[in-house]
């Protein structure tokens, strides 16, 4: 499960939809969930002033050496 804090980047699917996006790494700021059932996270993408909103399949978390699965 995605986290705030969490350090994710673009999956292929995510690069796939979001061709222009400059950085493809970032940090999670928070994580919600709409009335629809559908769930977003708010990224603050590395080298970059304004987060942005994108859809949790768009990304996956980058493990750490020394992180196990979570």
């Amino acid at each position: 499960e995605l986290r705030p804090g969490d350090r994710v980047q673009l999956n292929q699917l995510g690069e796939l939809r979001n061709p222009r996006k400059s950085s493809k790494v970032g940090t999670i700021l928070a994580h919600k969930l709409h009335k629809s059932g559908t769930a977003s996270v708010v990224i603050l993408f590395d080298g970059t002033k304004v987060p942005c909103r994108l859809h949790r399949t768009y990304i996956e978390r980058i493990l750490l050496p020394g992180q196990g699965r979570a």
